[in-house]
């Protein structure tokens, strides 16, 4: 544990705060959290399977769609969007189309399909 202390001539208050430091190995994951996955596995059956078919008719309805269009254009969150994209994905009903479309970050994403 290390201990941080902010400084003092700061308009905050001089507090002393404990973090863990965590390994670089600990700080990158290639893969989806726990909590995310628990989380969505959490949710209602029927609340997934329709957010499947909105986000899977949106993608279909405009020839292929970057996650951050179908976050943008069905208005909902990345976080709900996201694992709902890897479950279709996974099931063989979206394919990588090969296209790359920009983001609002500027970041490349993959332009996802409806499979064939």
């Amino acid at each position: 544990m290390t201990e941080i202390i902010t400084n003092p001539k700061s308009t905050h208050e001089m507090t002393c705060k404990r973090h863990r430091i965590l390994s670089p190995s600990r700080l990158a994951s290639s893969g989806p959290q726990e909590t995310s996955i628990a989380a969505f596995e959490s949710q209602d059956p029927e609340i997934k399977a329709r957010r499947e078919r909105q986000v899977f008719g949106f993608i279909k309805t405009n020839a292929g769609a970057t996650g951050y269009e179908v976050v943008v254009g069905l208005n909902l969150l990345p976080q709900s969007v996201s694992p709902t994209i890897t479950k279709l994905r996974k099931t063989g009903h979206l394919v990588d189309t090969g296209e790359r479309r920009p983001t609002n970050t500027g970041r490349m994403a993959i332009v996802w399909g409806a499979a064939q």
